[in-house]
Formats: C-alpha cells, structure tokens, sequence
C-alpha cells in the first residue's frame, strides 16, 4: 500500500516540529553580518576615529524599541585621545546597529577596544555603523599592539590612504 502525499507531508511537519521543540538551536537563522573587521580595514577606521580606548563596559540603558541605546564604560586605557576629556568613566551613545565584528549588542561586563566618534559641541561619543567595538579576548589586544608599533596614519581629507612617508 502506497502512502498518499497528503499523509508524507503531515508525517514530515510533525517530524520537524519534534526536532525544533527538542533542539530550538536548529532553526536560528544567522544574520550576515556586513561588519569588515580585517586587520587594514580596522587600522584605517583606527586613523579615521576620533578616539580609542579599551574599557569594559559597566552598565547598559536600554532605549524604548528595546535596543541598547547608551552604555556606562570604564575606561582602562587611551589609545587615541579626543577633543572631549575622556574620563574614568564615560557614556557611550549607539546610533549605529552593526559596531561589534559579530553584529551583537556589547555584553557587559566584556572589555573591548572601541574606536568611535565624538560630539565636541554637546562633549558626548557614540558609536555608528562605521565605528568598532572589537572585544579584547578576540583580536582587540593584537590590533592595539600592531598600531602601537605602527604609529602611522594617512592625511585627512582627500588624500589617498596610504601611510604617511617620514622625510
């Protein structure tokens, strides 16, 4: 006796929804992430931030949507200073949706190397899609190394973004 399509579709569904209800781990779809986070991708956003600095992040405030909207950080090293003083503890603002290199919100109590834009008229930051919040453990320290060692950015505006040549 051959089985109908009508009971091979019934006996498949009730099939995938055994296994989804056992491991629901199945079925997450994974969002690609546009985030570049090479190594001359990031030491160009480096050269492009207005600041840089590991911190770990303290506390999250989340805005009305449910998306994390301003972040609490201390600070635990400057890399590169900003027109606002960059203090001990600080408030980052995020516009951006994509500023982790896994297009995740910022966990707390991580720390990360974060490299992001300032407001010098109301002396707030805030991070947006062309910012990077790389976490520590995961490849922050070694691109902290490797523009320690370098200590060389293009010029600004309209020139081309090769390093600047020492004469």
């Amino acid at each position: 006796m051959k089985p109908t399509k009508d009971f091979v579709l019934f006996l498949l569904c009730y099939i995938a929804q055994e296994i989804t209800a056992r491991n629901p781990a199945i079925l997450k779809t994974n969002k690609i992430c546009p985030k570049k986070c090479d190594r001359d991708d990031v030491m160009r956003r480096f050269c492009l931030s207005d600041f840089a600095i590991r911190a770990r992040v303290e506390a999250t405030t989340l805005s009305k949507n449910g998306q994390p909207a301003l972040h609490k950080v201390r600070v635990t090293k400057l890399y590169k200073y900003s027109r606002v003083t960059i203090g001990k503890k600080i408030d980052i603002e995020i516009t951006g949706r994509d500023v982790t290199c896994e297009c995740e919100p910022l966990q707390v109590r991580k720390t990360y190397l974060i490299l992001g834009k300032e407001r010098s008229r109301t002396n707030t930051f805030f991070l947006d899609d062309f910012s990077y919040a790389i976490d520590w453990l995961k490849g922050g320290k070694s691109l902290a190394k490797l523009h320690k060692k370098r200590r060389n950015c293009p010029r600004k505006f309209g020139m081309t973004w090769s390093p600047i040549e020492k004469s």
